[in-house]
């Protein structure tokens, strides 16, 4: 079926991000995917890998290589963490974390679906087990830049109920993680939103992604029935500028871990949603394609010299079509930017007729 894709950029897209997840939610302590899991996986990207080159898939086998590299790094920060006696836990370190099992993913800048997002302000807790980690890895990684993505992690947090009564594990994102830490502190009893929003992004929230993302992961800790382990006054589905949440002490479930998913973008309005948001990935696609068309245009024109619309059209279609069709609107957008920057010029007999600047 892929084989007969018109648009195999789109599918690669998708496959990445869901390749993504996969990857980073594979387990606790640095481990990835299942042992048969990998195996398939490695068996697709091989088969993508034959029927379109190694250019690909040479991201997608990048991020194999960061997962392996992570483990590797992760027992190594353990064992210097616990004094050199190692640790059965996969992550869980002596003094250096202060006891919080740490798990940390080294991903390459490029290779992964990263979003671009303002990032919160962990907890003092776990800004020590980040300080610890970090201060390793530089030691060993001398020039390189480390960047925390917050947005992209995941965390457990066992909580007490009903007066230390019930007690329940917590599977939630980092984001839903540094929420719930703000009641732990002693007398703190209800937070407003806005002191969330302030100690966690210091009123820095960039383009509104990031507020929007805090109050998706609050309507899902507050709003969803069955996972409201907050309570928000005023009562109802949306987050305001006045609203307060505080613990709810009356909270149950069948089930010791609760797994509470942020909901949905598209669906913030109906709480409880799952998806994603295509027109956004669609923005994405499209900038991609860009340099490839002008690339490909540069080709045709450098070795054809001169040549007319219509068969620029052409040959460029298919030298693209392995990976995408383009449309002839979106050729000839790119062939106007080229002749704005001098890469290509019109004859000054016939405009449709286009001449390579060298």
């Amino acid at each position: 079926l892929f084989r007969y894709l018109n648009e195999k950029d789109v599918f690669e897209k998708y496959y990445k991000q869901h390749l993504a997840k996969r990857l980073l939610s594979g387990g606790k302590g640095g481990s990835s995917l299942a042992l048969g899991m990998e195996e398939h996986e490695k068996t697709i990207i091989l088969k993508l890998k034959t029927e379109c080159g190694y250019q690909f898939t040479s991201k997608l086998e990048s991020m194999f290589n960061d997962i392996r590299t992570s483990q590797d790094i992760m027992a190594n920060f353990t064992s210097s963490s616990s004094g050199g006696g190692g640790s059965s836990s996969g992550g869980r370190g002596g003094s250096a974390t202060g006891g919080i099992e740490l798990s940390v993913q080294v991903l390459t800048t490029g290779s992964w679906p990263t979003q671009q997002a303002v990032q919160c302000q962990v907890p003092k807790e776990l800004q020590a087990c980040c300080n610890a980690f970090e201060q390793f890895y530089l030691k060993t990684h001398s020039g390189r830049k480390l960047s925390w993505m917050t947005n992209m992690g995941h965390g457990e947090v066992r909580a007490l109920f009903g007066e230390g009564e019930r007690k329940h594990e917590l599977c939630v994102t980092t984001i839903q993680m540094c929420v719930l830490m703000m009641f732990n502190d002693e007398g703190v009893d209800e937070v407003p939103y806005k002191r969330m929003r302030k100690e966690l992004f210091n009123d820095n929230l960039g383009n509104g992604e990031s507020e929007g993302e805090l109050k998706r992961c609050l309507q899902s800790l507050a709003c969803v029935k069955g996972k409201n382990v907050l309570c928000k006054s005023p009562v109802g589905k949306e987050v305001g500028e006045d609203d307060v949440f505080r613990w709810n002490e009356e909270f149950r479930s069948g089930k010791y871990r609760v797994k509470i998913p942020v909901i949905s973008s598209s669906t913030a309005g109906a709480v409880g949603g799952a998806g994603g948001s295509p027109s956004s990935l669609r923005k994405k696609i499209d900038e991609d394609r860009k340099p490839q068309i002008e690339a490909a245009i540069v080709r045709v024109m450098k070795s054809r010299r001169v040549l007319g619309h219509n068969e620029v059209v052409t040959e460029v279609t298919k030298m693209l079509s392995g990976r995408f069709l383009p449309s002839p609107a979106m050729i000839k957008q790119r062939i106007e930017s080229l002749i704005e920057r001098e890469f290509l010029e019109r004859d000054a007999e016939e405009r449709r007729r286009y001449k390579y600047v060298s």
